[in-house]
């Protein structure tokens, strides 16, 4: 079964849902339909194709037996005729009623009264402008500011050399999915892998090791210990690194 391959392929690869959809912009109730084989989700045998051919190379395998399997099950399927016969409208005349030229007569006379109402709100807007302005303001000498104390510089404390794994991770060009794990542990701010947008800069401090996974290496900059490394990957592909304290 196409759905159930598709599926087993997702979760060797390890990669959620919402991480397929932002790598094969297809959206994720297609990608359910797809490993469900719920192909009347989906608008047309045409996408079905193409979103098979997508997602498989995406996670790696031949889309081709797959698209000949759909289609294998596509030819089966019985088209549905309808019997109906076709629902012609009545289209009848406008007819005008006294109601109607009541309504409309009463529409003009509030766009008239809403016009009035606003011109006399204008005027009186203007006179307390011009009111304003005619009359003179009293003149406050402002006091002369106090001398302020110029205090004497101090030379700043040398920080302390670092006991751990201090890593700063900044998001930068464009959005991408990070995991990290801290001393071996997933970090419970990224323990479902989120993806984070351009701006975004994560601190983690660990004891022993900080380990990050990124799905877009050349978007992910990182600095240990206040020292800025090299970008993790220069591809744009997936990057896994672990880092200690030296």
């Amino acid at each position: 079964m196409l759905g159930t391959r598709l599926r087993q392929a997702r979760e060797a690869k390890g990669a959620p849902l919402h991480e397929v959809e932002w790598a094969t912009k297809i959206k994720s109730a297609y990608l359910e339909a797809l490993e469900e084989e719920n192909f009347r989700l989906i608008p047309g045998a045409v996408y079905v194709r193409g979103f098979l051919r997508t997602y498989a190379n995406y996670l790696g395998i031949d889309p081709e037996p797959l698209i000949d399997e759909y289609n294998r099950a596509d030819e089966t399927a019985a088209e549905i005729i309808s019997t109906r016969s076709a629902v012609q409208i009545d289209k009848r005349p406008l007819v005008v009623t006294p109601a109607m030229i009541v309504g409309v007569a009463l529409i003009l006379l509030l766009a008239v009264f809403g016009l009035y109402v606003k011109t006399q709100f204008d005027r009186y807007q203007a006179s307390l402008a011009a009111t304003s302005q005619a009359t003179p303001r009293p003149s406050v000498l402002s006091p002369a500011p106090s001398p302020v104390a110029v205090p004497t510089p101090h030379p700043s404390p040398t920080p302390p050399a670092p006991t751990g794994v201090q890593l700063v991770v900044k998001v930068v060009n464009g959005p991408a999915w990070i995991r990290v794990d801290v001393d071996g542990k997933p970090s419970t701010e990224t323990d479902v892998g989120k993806i984070y947008q351009p701006g975004v800069v994560l601190t983690f401090n660990g004891t022993q090791t900080v380990r990050v996974i990124s799905g877009r290496a050349s978007n992910t900059t990182v600095t240990l210990n206040g020292k800025d490394q090299p970008l993790l990957g220069g591809s744009g592909g997936v990057a896994d690194k672990t880092f200690t304290k030296t």
